[in-house]
């Protein structure tokens, strides 16, 4: 049995890889979740709002809205395609969504 070298990184090396790796990975979860890919890493639940009233049964683009807790706002460019299984959802309704068999779904609507 053989043994593997062990190998040894400086504090600053440690650092450096972990922010390269954080980076990559945080990148990858957002471009997969943003095209609304099969990325399992992707991030589960999104913030948005309707800017037209939302069918039962249809799809829509909507943009996510992020930042502080009671003070997102949208995100410019970033939007994602979910469907509405549920009811009609008015215009301008805060609406949480979920990814689920690849896509997004709305899960919440606000009232």
């Amino acid at each position: 049995m053989s043994r593997e070298k062990r190998v040894t990184f400086t504090q600053d090396a440690a650092k450096q890889i972990a922010d390269v790796v954080r980076q990559s990975g945080d990148t990858h979860r957002r471009q997969g979740a943003m095209q609304g890919g099969n990325n399992s890493q992707a991030a589960p639940h999104y913030l948005s709002k309707t800017t037209t009233a939302w069918d039962k049964g249809s799809s829509q683009t909507l943009t996510i809205w992020s930042g502080t807790p009671g003070s997102e706002a949208a995100a410019s460019g970033q939007t994602v395609t979910a469907w509405n299984k549920f009811s009609k959802i008015k215009a301008g309704k805060w609406v949480m969504l979920a990814r689920c068999n690849g896509g997004f779904y709305v899960i919440s609507a606000e009232c």
